[in-house]
């Protein structure tokens, strides 16, 4: 007798575009903050801690976004060198790497682990190389010195906070200055639009915009409690 159960269902996620839309959307909700409510003088230290809240989901999630993007086109590249024929490799379709020395991150599952591992500036420079495409630091020196900002300072005094009082007061200062143009998502995506577009892949709209998340005012909350009657 034939199995006639259900194929398992599988599910796709799309980290990428989830973890930029949430830093977007965390942006969004500081501006929000900053621009819609005037801070009452009691409050201040209240308005600050949310603000604050916004600005670490933003930058947590930029973060991540650009490391799950990053990992996502090595294992591709990993997965297609390793599926070549011997006669493949032998007639020359192979990878050519613009440094040969990332090539080692592709030999095999141990070493592209450790290459995975590594930290972000590694994986931008191994990533450019095996695209054969110009490093990041060498197309646009500002975006890579930011991404270096978020990946090796501002992201690790988040997990990290540093309690001295005149560090911590130095460090918030600046995370806080850079979220009111929500630099963070506008950050991920810049980097993830890089490698994308140098594939001659068409960059997806939610590099863009969100899709799937976004921020709900006071006025949007109440419209959808209404079941989307007007609020008036």
């Amino acid at each position: 007798m034939a199995d006639s159960s259900p194929e398992p269902l599988v599910i796709s996620y799309q980290i990428e575009q989830i973890y930029v839309e949430l830093a977007r959307a965390a942006a969004e909700m500081g501006v929000y903050k900053l621009y819609k409510n005037p801070v009452e003088p009691d409050k201040i230290n209240e308005e600050n801690n949310i603000r604050f809240a916004a600005v670490a989901i933003s930058v947590v999630f930029a973060y991540s976004a650009i490391e799950a993007s990053i990992n996502a086109q090595l294992h591709m590249i990993f997965s297609q060198i390793q599926n070549l024929t011997e006669e493949e490799r032998s007639a020359g379709f192979n990878y050519k790497f613009r440094d040969e020395k990332y090539r080692d991150g592709f030999k095999d599952e141990a070493s592209w682990e450790k290459l995975c591992w590594s930290d972000m500036k590694n994986k931008l420079k191994a990533l450019a190389s095996a695209l054969n495409i110009p490093p990041l630091h060498e197309k646009d020196g500002t975006l890579w010195q930011e991404i270096l900002d978020i990946s090796e300072d501002i992201r690790n005094f988040i997990i990290h906070p540093d309690p001295r009082s005149k560090e911590f007061q130095d460090k918030m200062q600046k995370i806080m200055e850079k979220h009111v143009a929500g630099v963070y998502a506008e950050l991920a995506s810049k980097t993830i639009r890089y490698f994308i577009e140098a594939r001659g892949i068409t960059s997806p709209e939610w590099l863009s915009k969100n899709l799937l998340f976004r921020f709900l005012n006071s006025n949007d909350i109440a419209h959808a409690w209404n079941g989307g009657a007007s609020s008036k």
